[in-house]
């Protein structure tokens, strides 16, 4: 079972990410309600692109959405989160990071 933060689109998050992956950046944390989640796998990458007729420009494949599903370590501290998987997303166009999924 899999629950969607408030909103059903998502939360915006702060993301912390390193090596380049299909034009993108891959996630080694992030914080979520005043909370540290460290990345401990990726588990899935997904990348979603527009309507078929708005899928190309100029010869160019335009993507909107890059995915995560991330399985994080339980953090130290007060500032810690609990271990789990998440979805996260990346929207290149907007340079915008939410957390997607909580998954049970």
């Amino acid at each position: 079972m899999s629950r969607l933060p408030e909103a059903g689109r998502g939360e915006p998050i702060d993301v912390e990410a390193g090596t380049r992956v299909y034009s993108s950046v891959t996630p080694h944390s992030f914080w979520w309600r005043e909370r540290l989640y460290d990345v401990a796998a990726v588990l899935d990458h997904w990348v979603e692109s527009g309507p078929w007729w708005r899928r190309f420009s100029g010869g160019e494949a335009i993507v909107q959405l890059h995915w995560w599903r991330v399985e994080t370590r339980p953090g130290q501290g007060a500032s810690g989160a609990p271990g789990g998987v998440y979805d996260l997303c990346w929207d290149e166009a907007a340079n915008l990071w939410v957390l997607a999924r909580v998954h049970d």
